[in-house]
């Protein structure tokens, strides 16, 4: 388990002593590319330096431990995740009874995209060993889903947020389980693309019956 103190103490951010932007670029490149081929199990910050062409006492330097490394790359991908989103919605030409469809299509797709699947799947198991990244991972799911909220409630001020938090709940639960069927196993009974017209049906419907419930309100 992770130590207490360095859990309360952790910053997170590398250290302050901007010696390199580039340097910290490439040991995030290197730890996530670490991660996919090698996995949890051979995740070392020795490998990592040696991928990222570095000495391990320079890594050390910005990252002294494992999981603050980690817990910068989760960071990174969430800023990463989350610049995909606003482009998808935030667009001129996106009709809002689209957005809920698009949004669908682009979570679940993601979720099975092989590079989404090993390095998530490698971070659960992380998760389960390391109190830090643990909680680095259910930050990342809470500050998505509320970033989400917020951007479907700009175009749609008169629903209740309390039932846009339901609406992206669900929809990562979805997003989750997609992963778990078919991120290994394309070929189901059932294929991805159909579930995914399946679960716009329902996310949907979900948003339409709220409306209507919001009118009957006012």
């Amino acid at each position: 388990m992770a130590d207490k103190n360095l859990k309360e103490n952790h910053q997170d951010n590398p250290r302050p002593n901007d010696v390199s932007t580039k340097t910290i670029v490439q040991i995030l490149d290197a730890a996530q590319q670490v991660l996919i081929t090698s996995g949890y199990a051979g995740f070392t910050l020795r490998l990592v330096s040696q991928s990222a062409g570095i000495s391990p006492g320079n890594l050390t330097y910005h990252f002294p431990r494992k999981n603050m490394l980690l817990r910068a790359l989760i960071k990174r991908l969430l800023d990463a995740y989350l610049c995909k989103l606003d482009a998808l919605l935030s667009g001129p030409n996106v009709p809002i009874e689209k957005e809920v469809e698009m949004l669908v299509h682009f979570a679940l797709m993601d979720n099975v995209d092989e590079e989404t699947v090993r390095v998530s799947r490698e971070l659960w198991a992380l998760a389960l060993h390391d109190d830090v990244i643990r909680d680095a991972a259910d930050d990342f799911y809470d500050e998505l889903m509320e970033r989400l909220v917020n951007m479907l409630q700009r175009s749609r001020p008169h629903v209740d947020k309390a039932a846009i938090r339901e609406l992206v709940h669900f929809l990562l639960l979805l997003a989750e389980g997609t992963t778990v069927l078919f991120g290994t196993r394309r070929e189901r009974a059932v294929s991805v693309e159909r579930m995914i017209e399946v679960a716009t049906q329902i996310l949907k419907s979900f948003e339409l019956n709220q409306v209507q419930m919001d009118m009957r309100t006012d």
